[in-house]
This record gives C-alpha cells, sequence and structure tokens, in this order.
C-alpha cells in the first residue's frame, strides 16, 4: 500500500508540475498580450499627442507668422521714420563739417603766414643776434689786449721800482762789503 501511495504521490506531483507549467505558460501568455494591449494604448496615445502637437504647431506658427507681419510693418515703418531723422541730421552734420574745414583752411593759411613772418623775425633777430655776438667778440678781445698791455706795463714799472728800491736798500750793504774788503 505504501507503494501504491508512493506511485500516487509521485503521479499527482507529476500532475502538479504539469499544471504549473501549464499556468506558467498561461501567465506567460496573459503578461505578453498585457504588454501587447499596453504597447499599443501607448502607440495610440503617442499617435494623438503627435498629432496634437502637430496641430498646435501648425495653429501656433500661423498665429506667430501674423503677429510678426504686424510687428515687421510696424518696425519697418518706425525704421523709415527714424531714417529720415538721421538722413536730414546727416545732411546738417555734413554741412557743419563744410563750415569747419572752410574754417581749418582759413586758420591754416594764417598760421603759414604768421609762420613765414616769424621765421623772418627771427631770421633777422638771429642776424642781429650773430652780429652783435661778432662786435662783442671784438671788442672783447680789444678790450684784453688792452688789459694785457696795461698789466704788463704796470708790471714793469712795478718791478723797475722794485729793483730801484732793492737797488737803493742793497747800496749801503754793498758798500759796506766793498769797503770791508
Amino acid at each position: 500500500e505504501v507503494t501504491h501511495r508512493l506511485e500516487e504521490t509521485v503521479s499527482s506531483e507529476e500532475q502538479l508540475n504539469e499544471l504549473n507549467l501549464e499556468l506558467k505558460k498561461q501567465m506567460a501568455e496573459m503578461v505578453s498580450e498585457y504588454d501587447d494591449d499596453r504597447r499599443v494604448a501607448l502607440e495610440r496615445c503617442q499617435n494623438a499627442c503627435l498629432q496634437l502637437h502637430e496641430d498646435s504647431s501648425r495653429k501656433m506658427r500661423s498665429d506667430l507668422h501674423e503677429e510678426f507681419e504686424n510687428e515687421r510693418r510696424l518696425v519697418e515703418e518706425s525704421h523709415q521714420q527714424q531714417l529720415m531723422q538721421l538722413k536730414s541730421e546727416l545732411n546738417e552734420a555734413l554741412k557743419t563739417v563744410d563750415d569747419i574745414k572752410q574754417l581749418y583752411i582759413n586758420v591754416c593759411e594764417e598760421k603759414n603766414r604768421l609762420d613765414g613772418k616769424h621765421s623772418e623775425e627771427v631770421k633777422l633777430s638771429e642776424d642781429q643776434l650773430t652780429k652783435l655776438k661778432e662786435a662783442m667778440l671784438v671788442e672783447k678781445d680789444e678790450a684784453l689786449e688792452k688789459l694785457k698791455q696795461s698789466l704788463a706795463d704796470s708790471h714793469r714799472v712795478e718791478m723797475m721800482s722794485a729793483k730801484e728800491k732793492w737797488q737803493k736798500d742793497q747800496e749801503p750793504e754793498t758798500d759796506r762789503l766793498i769797503e770791508t774788503k
């Protein structure tokens, strides 16, 4: 009986294993079906979102294009007005530049005239200064020559006077020396 029971248990275990395998297979099929359904639903959702996005983008693009055209027209009008204003200011500035150029030319001509006059005056002053220097050098040389001559004469007179004095001072001594000899 134990054998029989053992056989029944083994048979029962085999049936349970088969049943377990069958259940696993069914579960795998159910999971696969669920995944397929989910994937299909997800694709439908993605397609709907993409379509909504494309429709919204098209509408937004159209609205933005219309808004851009209006703004562009307003900016263009504003720029035309600014351009006319700038052209007017440029013409005034060019006229002012022309006036300043003419003043500059006049100032340069006056400067050149004054430079020429100044150069002539400087040359004349330099010529006069050179002549004055030459005259002063000649005068200095003459004064030095006179001073040398005067000093030489004075020195000669002093030397002669000193010699005579010395001779006078030495005469009694010389006489005494002669008498002693």
